[in-house]
């Protein structure tokens, strides 16, 4: 997918989300009609699910020759997929067009919201989700990315080569640096490097002095380029990104980004949407506690952070494949 393209995607949520602006009510309709099975009706219904039934059996069988293809040191063997629990929710300010997210102990977060106009970064207390300090940017920036290096903050800012430095303490602006992204999405850091996304299938590793590109990494799942990676997040020895408008989460290996496995989220996007939410992103911050072994995530329009518990699926490697192929790649193009 090309970078205008998922710029356009992404343009349009964020237009979407800031018109909506927190929830609405979704209202159902019950079919009639068509699906009335008697007479005329019943005979365009019966053709029409043969149809459907040949057109889906053939799919599978393309589906399956192609992909099995692709997994090829995974069949025959379990495929470890993880699932999730949410364990808590937490307050969370709404209106915080939530881009980057992560813990930095004694149960606080930094944050950093998007839209133009309302971009920030933040401090908050997790348990009662009290803004403790916070910045507003110019309304000419779109807040993203946002990451900790030593005693500064480190964001990026969508469809700008530009960076901004704060300082942890006081969130002052102290400085600023030009990235070799296309634009800015996610970012996170290393021992001695930091990581930024662009929504490409690319993961950029920087040096933090200077920003520099050191080397570049394309995340692949067997081979097949994963696009629209966004928000970042180092966990152990893995980095984690959500992609962009899917109930996913990569975990990606930083030395060559191969994918070593998933988290699915299914489910929860539609559980909110029920509750009246829209302009879902799901999960466009994640935060890891490694103190702690805790994961938290965040939509942008959610009214609470969750702490999540991932589960393991074991479950046979092509069907699993099949299923992340639809869900977490194919869907984002």
């Amino acid at each position: 997918m090309g970078a205008d393209h998922r710029n356009r995607r992404k343009r349009n949520f964020a237009g979407q989300s800031a018109a909506a602006e927190a929830m609405v009510r979704s209202k159902g309709k019950t079919g009639s009609g068509f699906f009335r099975a008697d007479g005329r009706n019943a005979k365009v219904w019966r053709d029409s699910a043969m149809i459907s039934l040949i057109l889906l059996v053939g799919v599978f069988i393309f589906l399956g020759y192609s992909w099995s293809r692709s997994v090829p040191s995974r069949t025959g063997q379990e495929y470890r997929v993880y699932g999730y629990k949410i364990v808590a929710e937490y307050p969370h300010d709404p209106a915080a067009f939530t881009q980057g997210l992560f813990y930095d102990g004694n149960d606080t977060f930094y944050e950093s919201t998007g839209l133009y106009g309302r971009s920030s970064v933040r401090k908050v207390d997790i348990k009662t989700g009290k803004v403790l300090r916070k910045r507003g940017m110019d309304r000419t920036i779109f807040g993203e990315g946002l990451t900790l290096w030593g005693s500064r903050l480190l964001q990026v800012t969508w469809l700008t080569k530009k960076g901004y430095i704060y300082d942890k303490n006081t969130l002052k602006l102290v400085g600023s640096f030009e990235h070799p992204m296309k634009d800015g999405w996610g970012l996170t850091s290393g021992k001695d490097h930091i990581v930024g996304s662009d929504g490409s299938a690319n993961i950029y590793f920087m040096d933090p002095s200077n920003f520099k590109e050191t080397r570049k990494v394309l995340v692949n799942d067997d081979g097949q380029p994963v696009p629209n990676l966004n928000e970042l997040e180092y966990v152990k020895d893995e980095i984690w990104a959500n992609v962009f408008q899917t109930e996913c989460i990569a975990r990606i290996a930083p030395q060559d980004g191969k994918v070593n496995g998933w988290i699915l989220m299914h489910g929860l996007k539609s559980a909110l949407i029920t509750q009246g939410v829209v302009g879902l992103d799901v999960l466009n911050g994640i935060a890891w506690d490694s103190e702690r072994d805790r994961l938290f995530g965040v939509n942008p329009q959610l009214n609470y952070y969750i702490h999540l518990y991932s589960t393991c699926y074991t479950f046979h490697a092509f069907l699993l494949s099949v299923r992340i192929q639809l869900c977490c790649i194919l869907s984002t193009g």
